[in-house]
């Protein structure tokens, strides 16, 4: 019940920042447009967090790994978004650390340090965009094992705003059933090749890759196609980690933006 009840908090969290950064930074541009011919591609360095301390009497200790970009007019808007929603999520682990309420655990287990730490990948970077996966990991004491998330943050490098999934459609498309219709087939594949530990039956109860849109939202633009993440437990068991399906753009070109970047 614990590890379910913050999955919960930070999910929210999560969902919070991401708009929150997308209101904030908005530019008047709109994202979605065509991907440039050449251009300069930004380079990605590794930007750190590192600290520790104690927090309502207990300690912590936070490890995060964020990507920096450079070379382009567009970096500094997606160095502010990396780094706030960095610095967000630590604060929200903060908050849980001294919410964590330890007053039954034995003294030895008191003793020990609650952690957080992110880690991120980049599902692809180009002249016209950026996107990254950020993992993040909170263990906070008592917990049977610790907490995984996924955030993405996509961002169009030409006009410095977040693109989100809807940007990615015409208007009107029913995209969530396009894209359920699609991992659907692509992670049974997957499943009866004996990929996440999953069954047809654990997919179809958990509905996680069913037509509705917040399935979708932790997504990434690659040089393969549109990439689409699904958290632990969302299409399979925990033990199985997080499951992920690439749809080729050529796929999507009946229902992408005209001149948007599934059109590729």
């Amino acid at each position: 019940m614990r590890n379910e009840t913050l999955k919960n908090v930070i999910t929210a969290a999560v969902i919070l920042v991401v708009a929150g950064l997308a209101v904030y930074y908005w530019s008047a541009a709109p994202a979605g447009q065509a991907p440039v011919a050449g251009g300069t591609v930004p380079a990605v360095a590794t930007g750190t967090i590192s600290e520790s301390g104690t927090v309502a009497g207990q300690n912590y200790t936070v490890t995060a790994y964020y990507p920096k970009l450079s070379g382009v007019s567009a970096a500094d808007a997606w160095n502010a978004y990396a780094a706030t929603l960095v610095q967000s999520q630590v604060s929200d682990f903060k908050t849980a650390v001294s919410q964590n309420d330890v007053s039954l655990l034995p003294p030895s287990m008191k003793s020990l340090a609650n952690t957080f730490n992110i880690i991120y990948s980049m599902d692809g970077v180009s002249a016209g965009y950026a996107s990254a996966i950020f993992n993040s990991e909170t263990y906070l004491i008592g917990m049977a094992h610790p907490a995984h998330l996924m955030t993405p943050l996509n961002v169009d490098l030409r006009t410095g705003a977040i693109i989100q999934l809807a940007d990615l459609f015409a208007p009107g498309a029913d995209y969530a059933q396009k894209l359920s219709d699609l991992t659907t087939a692509s992670l049974l594949s997957q499943i009866q090749s004996g990929a996440y530990g999953s069954t047809p039956d654990f997919l179809s109860q958990t509905g996680g890759a069913s037509a509705d849109p917040s399935n979708f939202q932790v997504f990434g633009l690659s040089p393969q196609g549109l990439v689409i993440h699904f958290q632990d437990y969302q299409v399979g068991p925990g033990a199985a980690g997080p499951a992920q399906v690439v749809i080729p753009y050529s796929g999507l070109k009946d229902i992408a933006a005209p001149g948007g970047f599934l059109e590729q």
